[in-house]
């Protein structure tokens, strides 16, 4: 009867582990900063860089090389694993500053974007007028040769 106890104490502490290594919670911190871009085959698409305290995204249109600021605010990086990690970013553009500076009013005029990063990619809310769309960033790997 001992012995049945035992097997049975050691499959539950088995399984407990197991299922401990499934969650999303590593003890290092995702490295969100450098370049991302939004994975799509439309003409025009977000690019983004992340620094230590700024997150910028562009429109890009690639066959003129061309870029309208969509987004620039603050970036707060994670500090542990846990996933999703969630940010609220602040728009670091003032009503003067987006009056005078871009023509073309792609640029959002939200006080606050919220962020979210998780299985390697962070999405994030578009809006125009009613219209609503959710986009998502890939990181850019940076090749150097050797």
């Amino acid at each position: 009867m001992t012995r049945k106890w035992i097997a049975l104490l050691l499959a539950a502490v088995t399984a407990l582990a197991l299922a401990g290594c499934s969650r999303k919670d590593t003890a290092t911190p995702p490295d969100l900063i450098g370049g991302w871009i939004q994975p799509t085959e439309n003409d025009w698409f977000h690019i983004a860089t992340i620094t230590d305290d700024t997150i910028e995204i562009w429109w890009y249109l690639p066959s003129e090389d061309k870029r309208d600021l969509y987004w620039s605010g603050t970036f707060t990086a994670p500090t542990d694993g846990k996933e999703p990690y969630v940010w609220v970013s602040k728009n670091k553009y003032t009503e003067e500053e987006l009056s005078k500076s871009y023509y073309y009013n792609r640029t959002s005029r939200e006080e606050t974007k919220e962020f979210t990063y998780e299985d390697g990619k962070i999405s994030y809310n578009v809006t125009s007028g009613h219209l609503r769309l959710g986009f998502s960033l890939e990181k850019v790997e940076v090749k150097t040769e050797n």
